[in-house]
């Protein structure tokens, strides 16, 4: 086998074997491996997991035969340098793992200053600096990794065809790309020309162009920033499963991942939602609400001394709403022996039986009191958006719908709309601005579905 300098020379060196130990244990106890240096030298070591690395060193300089002076070099393994302190055990290395072996480049008078030569004869060897070279690493979909040192100044061709001839034939590589931090890296440019430094890792994506990646960014309100570089048909929970491992334990990990103002679904794609290279995605926290709430009740003085509000602090998750409705008539005289009020939230009647938490109710929100037989003066719609979310809002049964038809539009990306937008009730009852809920006859929890116009006909399917 030749190398640079034309030999290779491999030797291994095995522990002997008494019989003694059994087979189980002495394959657990030992690791093959292999020292490979830029002459093409390989050495072989088997040694104890425990044992530490110096060792090895220790036994590749002395089978270096004096060319290469002890102490003058580094050892890498997987683009890290290795100390000698360190053992296989602690580094997960197998059996016949590879660590490279690079001289200090201080040129041949270097060399010869470090072993005592004299110099005169050799004025004329070049130098070279050791920041001229780069350990890259090739990773692709299959969890294959590829490290190789190269010069700062060599085409990557060296890189990719290094990596090419390292994988499986059958993996048809040859239709794939590679790519650096979402920069598609060619063949014909050097690692200085993507400002690739030290243990940078080159992505290897197959399958051609109709897979070419996209690189995306995960940001939340601490100003954390997790990059991923992902297929585009490839589902978004591969990246939102990234920045959760990302994560402290302490940070909260139940929330919703918003892109251009619209929640994404972790069973999406980039491809599906439009994504672009270097896009972000925001990850916005739901907020943990406190486990009591202090709410409010309000109603008219039989008296004629105006409202009357009654307060109380309460369990969230635990204490009926009819607790503070019995406060209220406890402390408020009232005619409602009969049953002839009713006690509404954001203009639904509310069921005692229930608590807080079941409508979602906040410190400082209000309940009011109101007449049974009097029709409540507030409605609550629901408005689905064309991405399938639903919203409730409350309004005035004289208000026309025209301001809750502009705050609906306010939250959608403009792009959804661009030939502009029908609402319909009942889903072919055409909605105009101008009406109110009580023209539409509109009650509690009806829904209004606003949708495209495509050339004045509205987009959904069944529709007038």
């Amino acid at each position: 086998m030749f190398g640079r300098s034309g030999i290779t020379a491999a030797v291994k060196v095995e522990e002997e074997d008494d019989g003694k130990t059994p087979a189980a244990k002495r394959a657990g106890e030992y690791v093959t491996l292999k020292v490979q240096d830029t002459d093409g030298r390989a050495v072989y070591r088997t040694m104890r997991r425990t044992e530490q690395l110096q060792g090895l060193m220790d036994f590749y300089y002395d089978r270096a035969h004096g060319r290469v002076q002890r102490g003058t070099g580094r050892f890498l393994y997987d683009g890290r340098r290795l100390s000698g302190w360190q053992t296989p055990a602690e580094l997960d290395m197998e059996d016949f793992d590879e660590v490279d072996f690079f001289e200090e480049l201080i040129g041949r008078r270097g060399r010869q200053l470090v072993a005592g030569e004299d110099d005169a004869d050799d004025s004329s060897s070049p130098e070279v600096e050791a920041s001229s070279l780069i350990t890259l690493r090739v990773k692709d979909s299959e969890g294959v990794r590829i490290t190789r040192t190269m010069r700062t100044t060599d085409a990557l061709d060296d890189l990719m065809d290094f990596y090419l001839g390292m994988v499986p034939a059958d993996m048809d590589a040859a239709e794939g790309v590679f790519m650096h931090y979402g920069r598609r890296v060619t063949g014909d440019r050097t690692p200085a020309d993507y400002d690739m430094e030290d243990g940078d890792e080159v992505s290897f994506f197959p399958d051609g162009t109709w897979t070419t990646p996209v690189t995306l960014t995960v940001t939340d309100n601490n100003g954390r920033r997790v990059t991923h570089t992902m297929r585009r048909l490839h589902i978004l929970d591969i990246l939102f499963d990234l920045y959760f491992a990302m994560l402290p334990s302490t940070a909260p990990r139940e929330g919703v991942f918003i892109y251009h103002c619209r929640e994404l679904s972790p069973k999406q794609t980039p491809d599906e939602c439009n994504m672009k290279d270097d896009d972000e995605i925001a990850f916005s926290p739901f907020s943990k609400p406190s486990a009591f709430v202090t709410l409010t009740i309000r109603g008219n003085n039989n008296n004629g001394g105006g409202s009357v509000v009654v307060t109380r602090t309460m369990l969230r998750t635990q204490e009926r709403l009819q607790d503070l409705i019995d406060l209220y008539f406890a402390m408020v005289p009232t005619d409602d022996e009969r049953g002839e009020f009713d006690v509404t939230y954001c203009g639904r009647k509310v069921d005692g039986e229930k608590t807080p938490a079941d409508y979602g109710m906040e410190d400082g929100d209000q309940l009011r009191l109101a007449p049974a037989t009097e029709r409540s003066r507030f409605v609550t719609i629901n408005l689905v958006t064309m991405v399938g979310v639903k919203r409730a809002y409350p309004l005035r049964r004289t208000d026309e719908l025209q301001g809750l038809m502009d705050l609906c539009l306010s939250r959608e990306p403009a792009s959804m709309y661009q030939n502009g937008c029908i609402f319909l009730y009942n889903g072919r009852r055409r909605v105009q601005g101008s009406e109110t809920p009580d023209d539409l006859e509109l009650k509690d929890g009806d829904t209004i579905d606003p949708g495209k116009s495509v050339h004045g006909r509205f987009a959904h399917e069944g529709s007038p």
